[in-house]
């Protein structure tokens, strides 16, 4: 498999997982993915990524939580009507961009 469809078949994993420890607890509305798609991957194949999880979270009515590196990707999200929020580290001190910062 090429590094594209790993990325899909972790994510559907995840996805599968989740069913999984919904159908005997309580129901998770929220998809945390650290770095999922930030290493190994295209800007194609991380925006089919990203168009994946966006309609199965839509469907699945779930929201994500996805942390990335690469500004193609956060831009991918907000041109899909997501929210991203940057945080940035500068001499070891973390900081939340302003939304004026972001756009």
């Amino acid at each position: 498999l090429s590094k594209g469809q790993r990325q899909r078949v972790t994510i559907a994993l995840n996805l599968a997982f989740q069913d999984l420890f919904e159908s005997t607890n309580q129901p998770l509305s929220l998809l945390m993915l650290d770095e999922l798609i930030d290493n190994g991957i295209d800007a194609r194949g991380a925006e089919q990524s990203l168009d994946i999880l966006q309609k199965t979270c839509d469907k699945k009515d779930k929201r994500v939580l996805l942390i990335t590196h690469r500004n193609d990707i956060s831009d991918t999200v907000v041109a899909n009507g997501g929210d991203v929020m940057v945080v940035e580290l500068k001499n070891t001190i973390s900081s939340i961009a302003s939304d004026e910062e972001i756009m």
